[in-house]
């Protein structure tokens, strides 16, 4: 993230699908506007890339807005979420999915989970079941310290980007994962994230994903940031919208 003036550009790397920025990177951006360590942050739009969004503060939200249109919106939030028994960064490892048996993903180069983006280009997140729990998924996570400020933390909006991804790898299994096979794609629509501690990237954690229920076209998951040893570094509970039919990486 840049900033320019009142203003924010989210850069080209930080995409989702190939032409709009990645919808946890994006929430992060607002999120890390509203201060303190939890904020509920709604997408009203696909964020766009390299354009400046002008920030505009109402009471306590932010808004940004891309001319006179609101793209994101935060506001502070209650932390509330339900966080399971953490798995070993071992199991996390077994569950984890190799890049190159990744097919059909809808935006494979998106800066969380994409296959087709080079590992230190991205967060390389490819979750896979955790074979004593079918309804969890769980992969390691590593920072690239291109991630982070001067002293190695990783920056607020990236933590947001890597809780993002993995909740929707939650979808993917059992019946659920039959029925979005046929609706088709679904996107980030709203991310309660709270983010307590601060993560470096000279650590390696554990992260993991679960489904919490459906509502039409609205998907409800949650994840959450390990450390080694099972502390809770950070977590969200998140709302998915499926679009009724699936979008195609651009060639």
């Amino acid at each position: 993230m840049r900033r320019v003036g009142e203003r924010v550009v989210i850069a080209d790397r930080f995409n989702g699908p190939p032409t709009s920025a990645h919808g946890g990177y994006s929430c992060g951006v607002a999120g890390r506007l509203v201060g303190g360590h939890t904020a509920e942050v709604k997408l009203r739009r696909p964020p766009p890339l390299e354009t400046p969004l002008d920030v505009v503060r109402i009471e306590d939200a932010v808004r940004l807005l891309d001319r006179d249109e609101v793209v994101v919106e935060a506001r502070p939030a209650l932390d509330a979420i339900d966080l399971p028994v953490p798995v070993s960064l071992a199991v996390a490892t077994q569950a984890a999915l190799p890049a190159s048996e990744i097919v059909d993903h809808p935006f494979p180069s998106c800066f969380g989970c994409g296959p087709d983006r080079p590992l230190a280009d991205g967060l390389a997140m490819f979750p896979g079941f955790v074979d004593e729990r079918r309804n969890h998924v769980a992969c390691p996570l590593i920072f690239d310290r291109s991630l982070c400020d001067t002293t190695g933390v990783v920056n607020p909006e990236v933590v947001w980007a890597a809780l993002d991804c993995p909740s929707g790898w939650a979808f993917h299994g059992g019946d659920m994962g039959q029925v979005l096979e046929e609706l088709g794609t679904y996107v980030t629509g709203t991310i309660v994230a709270s983010i307590p501690e601060q993560l470096h990237v000279d650590q390696t954690y554990v992260i993991m994903g679960w489904p919490i229920g459906r509502d039409g076209r609205k998907l409800y998951s949650g994840s959450a940031i390990f450390s080694e040893d099972g502390v809770p570094l950070a977590w969200c509970r998140q709302t998915w919208i499926i679009v009724r039919a699936p979008v195609p990486e651009s060639t």
